[in-house]
């Protein structure tokens, strides 16, 4: 799909982001990129522009993914760590699997 296309090839900028300018910044940068995405797949009634904002979506998500990872590995030791990044995937894990049906 256009959006795992281009969570893929965004992973790795986005982490080298994320290590350049710090998960905070990097994170609310990747939430207003999911909002506008969301916004551009919604408004727009042309598949073309729906794909785009499937892409500002699916980049989006890899931002905020690596952010958060950062986020959490930056403010907990372990075993604390692990906890919170387990509930993190795990709610992840969830919203892949409700979201899509739930959102049509």
């Amino acid at each position: 799909s256009a959006q795992g296309f281009a969570s893929l090839v965004a992973l790795v900028p986005a982490g080298l982001a994320v290590d350049k300018l710090g998960s905070k910044s990097v994170l609310r940068s990747g939430l207003v990129m999911n909002v506008c995405g969301f916004l551009i797949t919604w408004a727009s009634p042309r598949l073309p522009v729906q794909l785009l904002g499937r892409v500002v979506s699916g980049a989006a998500g890899s931002v905020t993914f690596n952010a958060g990872m950062a986020l959490i590995m930056h403010r907990f030791q372990d075993p604390e760590r692990s906890q919170h990044i387990g509930t993190a995937l795990g709610l992840g894990t969830i919203g892949n699997l409700v979201g899509p049906p739930v959102a049509g």
